[in-house]
């Protein structure tokens, strides 16, 4: 209804398949949990998504940035697993100095190094191997 101010409240059980890798979203209440086996995979294509328009258009971390303010505004939090642990969580109860330089937004976290370090260098990876590719391909134009 128009002009509600009410709290969302989620009931989740998806199955998801991003870039040929599956993700599990859980969770009851404003409390979310996204598992993944591939979350460098995971961040890679959120980055690029395009968001709904109440959100604005935007994209790379600053997009995970914008999603975060809202899911904050809405009182929801999302964690994001990977199989080191707890990556990022984002939304309402977060703060972090860290988050809002990366992201823009304070309501992103990030996990401890030792687990969000093998994601980092995946993403890292993936960045470098892409700017690799688009340059053997102008090469070979010429």
């Amino acid at each position: 209804m128009p002009g509600r101010t009410g709290r969302l409240v989620v009931d989740a059980d998806v199955r998801m398949v991003l870039n040929g890798h599956p993700a599990h979203l859980t969770g009851t209440g404003q409390d979310l949990r996204v598992t993944t086996d591939a979350p460098a995979d995971l961040w890679t294509e959120l980055t690029r998504a395009e968001l709904p328009s109440g959100i604005g258009s935007v994209n790379g971390p600053r997009a995970i940035g914008r999603v975060a303010d809202e899911l904050d505004r809405q009182g929801i939090s999302v964690a994001v697993v990977g199989p080191s642990g707890e990556l990022v969580r984002i939304g309402a109860r977060v703060s972090s100095r860290l988050g809002r330089i990366v992201t823009g937004s304070a309501a992103v976290t990030f996990g401890s190094a030792r687990t969000v370090a093998p994601t980092v260098l995946a993403v890292v990876k993936q960045s470098a191997t892409a700017v690799v590719d688009r340059i053997r391909s102008r090469w070979r134009r010429r």
